[in-house]
């Protein structure tokens, strides 16, 4: 009997044993099988977390692709706009929702205009302006040489204040700077001003002669001074201290148009011819006689009486050359018997020239469109200023593209001056 017992209880633990490495074989192969879920589901999540980081890195390549196309859209508009209104010298200028304008008819009168909120002031300034320029905080005006002296600054709610008492013919703003010629007379030939060119801060302190004995009109580009040397009438280029002075032509030069890749001038010592000197390697050609030019951030055209032999002959019609700065070629691509015109501005392949009206002429197929709007051109708008009882009431602004008009009447406040 106790042989038979210690036999069954033998037998009984052989069972549990093996029973117990049934359970412990169990456990492992669910343990593994957890193991490699938990590895295939933290796989999963971190793909899917490579994914998004993918998805949300192409939508942000997207934006920023989106953000520079608008941008590049916007710059040459802000570039024309900003580069006219601080270096053209005119009596119209704008930035952003500001508009300027002097009205010299009616004595020493400076609008000032928003066109965001139709609102207007009229400045009674202490001298009759002759040129504003506007850096989109202040106005700066000078008047000519027979109104009196002085630069002027005026902010947007009218204050005028008088920086510099001397007289210049010429300003040239940059983001802390004025550029001008501290003049001292006139050329006794074609009466241009001339002078010392000069900087000093928009405040009118510290003062500088840059360059002496300069003809106006000088132009600035990327850190170089183009101007005319007051002795020899030639034109130069400098460094914008002053240094490393280079000839560029000679003769009686007057610069009238310039970019990154090519400077318009006209030399009166040769029949008042137009040339073009192409920077890269100095390459100057003669256009025409006569005439005037209009030129952008990219692009350059003169309206001009064409050349055709080497005795100074020219055209009996004016003709727009279109400029291949790649080419280096004028490319002839309008004619048209006009008596005295200017060229105002060109934009999408049409010129708008001013004679008693203005015209706009196709430039592809030579195609002309009258009695277009009277007013000033910039940025694919043209903005006409309309005057009733001696004052502006109105501004009628054209779509150049649509030739849709929008009308701003106008209210009036007090200003500061």
């Amino acid at each position: 009997m106790r042989r038979g017992a210690r036999e069954r209880n033998n037998l009984n633990k052989r069972k549990k044993k093996v029973q117990n490495k049934k359970i412990l074989v169990i456990a492992i192969i669910i343990l593994i099988i957890g193991l490699v879920g938990l590895a295939y589901g933290l796989n999963k999540t971190h793909q899917a977390e490579n994914e998004s980081a993918q998805e949300m890195d192409e939508k942000v390549e997207e934006s920023n692709e989106e953000n520079q196309e608008t941008e590049e859209s916007q710059k040459p508009q802000e570039k024309e706009e900003i580069k006219y209104s601080m270096t053209k010298g005119n009596k119209f200028v704008k930035i952003d929702n500001t508009i300027a304008y002097i009205d010299s008819i009616n004595g020493n009168n400076l609008y000032i205009f928003n066109i965001k909120d139709n609102s207007a002031i009229q400045v009674n300034t202490p001298k009759e302006l002759w040129k504003i320029y506007f850096d989109g905080e202040n106005i700066y005006g000078v008047p000519n040489h027979y109104s009196g002296k002085g630069i002027y600054k005026i902010n947007l709610q009218g204050k005028v204040t008088q920086i510099y008492e001397g007289e210049s013919a010429q300003l040239w703003l940059t983001e802390d700077k004025i550029y001008f010629v501290k003049q001292n007379g006139f050329d006794e030939i074609n009466q241009t001003p001339q002078g010392d060119l000069c900087s000093m801060d928009k405040d009118g302190n510290n003062i500088a002669t840059i360059i002496p004995n300069v003809k106006n009109y000088f132009n600035i580009l990327s850190n170089k001074i183009y101007y005319t040397d007051g002795e020899t009438r030639d034109l130069y280029v400098a460094d914008i201290n002053g240094e490393n002075k280079e000839e560029l032509a000679q003769g009686r030069t007057l610069i009238t148009g310039i970019n990154e890749k090519y400077i318009i001038y006209v030399d009166y010592e040769n029949g008042e011819k137009y040339h073009v000197v192409y920077l890269d390697d100095k390459t100057n050609h003669e256009v025409g006689r006569f005439g005037s030019c209009y030129v952008s951030e990219n692009e350059g055209y003169i309206l001009t009486r064409k050349l055709v032999d080497e005795n100074n002959n020219i055209e009996n019609e004016f003709s727009v050359f279109k400029i291949d700065s790649n080419n280096k070629e004028e490319k002839q691509v309008f004619k048209n018997d006009m008596v005295l015109p200017y060229l105002a501005y060109v934009y999408q392949n049409k010129a708008y020239i001013e004679e008693q009206d203005v015209i706009r002429a196709d430039l592809e197929n030579g195609n002309i469109e009258e009695n277009m709007p009277n007013g000033y051109y910039l940025d694919g708008y043209c903005y006409e200023l309309r005057m009733t009882d001696n004052k502006i009431n109105e501004i009628g602004i054209y779509n150049l593209e649509t030739m849709e008009e929008q009308k701003i009447a106008l209210t009036y406040f007090l200003s500061d001056n």
